[in-house]
């Protein structure tokens, strides 16, 4: 689900879909995960619950979950996604700041991006409409999107930055304030 397609470990790993890509001198192995699923991608169901003791449980082992095909999403909202073997999802711009994608979809489905769930400042828009981001999978993000073609855009911009920024104008405006009143005094003394 998070996208690790690599590990670096001292012995080969018995796990499924893996294999060795590299090992060095050392004794030191690269596996590499040949079912790793994208950054972002559709799913064909979803299901949700309130409590995320309730995700864990249809998260075990032996639940028959499959996160390439459904998203446990933790929320009261009703969400439904519909099968669409059309959809396609690019990353089109991918930093600390911002992520863009560009989504076809012929139904409305759920999109899941494999990217740590943190609402504490992470918004995301859809056309430049602001959309819900839901707690997927106990731990990543995910968004309805709605048929057609469409720009996603998911933004950090905490509230911290917005009042650090304005308090370090503030700081430079007394600062400039303080310089100026300093050199007025100092001409004043002068003459």
């Amino acid at each position: 689900m998070l996208n690790v397609k690599y590990i670096t470990y001292n012995q080969p790993l018995p796990l499924p879909d893996t294999q060795v890509a590299f090992k060095d001198d050392q004794g030191n192995y690269v596996i590499e995960n040949t079912d790793v699923l994208p950054k972002a991608f559709f799913v064909d169901s979803v299901a949700t619950a309130t409590l995320p003791k309730e995700i864990a449980r249809q998260m075990k082992p032996g639940n028959g979950f499959n996160p390439s095909h459904t998203a446990l999403v933790q929320t009261h909202k009703s969400i439904t996604s519909q099968t669409d073997s059309t959809a396609q999802v690019q990353v089109t711009t991918y930093n600390a700041a911002a992520i863009k994608l560009q989504t076809q979809t012929q139904k409305p489905g759920f999109m899941v991006l494999s990217e740590i769930y943190y609402p504490a400042g992470w918004t995301a828009t859809i056309d430049g409409e602001p959309t819900d981001i839901y707690k997927t999978n106990f731990v990543l993000r995910g968004i309805q999107v709605p048929a057609g073609k469409h720009q996603i855009v998911f933004r950090f911009e905490p509230d911290s930055i917005y009042y650090g920024h304005l308090l370090a104008w503030i700081g430079h405006a007394l600062l400039l304030c303080l310089g100026i009143g300093t050199l007025v005094i100092i001409y004043r003394k002068n003459n």
